[in-house]
């Protein structure tokens, strides 16, 4: 199950990130919430919304009656690109990212 729930994670990052593309070229609009279907059981959903720069705040998958949720909070530098991402799962945190941005002029 965990192996499987993994794949899934990949495979549904990988969708987030090309629509949050899209979504940075203006392509959808000022989308902030989405609910789509991308599983193979009726049953099975997630939900996600973004935050005014196109990343993720919130995410709930149902997989199987098996609810998870995600939440993540942002630091941003000073030309708007985040510079810490912390996950939470189920509101307990579990992954800090920290990125350093260098700009050349």
């Amino acid at each position: 199950m965990k192996l499987r729930f993994l794949i899934f994670i990949l495979v549904l990052s990988l969708a987030l990130f090309a629509e949050t593309d899209l979504e940075k070229e203006n392509l959808l609009g000022d989308v902030k919430s989405c609910n789509s279907k991308i599983f193979t059981s009726d049953k099975d959903s997630e939900d996600y919304e973004y935050n005014e720069h196109g990343y993720d705040t919130w995410m709930k998958f149902d997989l199987e009656g098996v609810i998870t949720t995600y939440n993540y909070e942002y630091k941003y530098d000073e030309q708007g690109n985040w510079t810490e991402k912390i996950e939470y799962e189920n509101d307990e945190p579990d992954i800090k990212e920290i990125r350093e941005i260098t700009y050349h002029e």
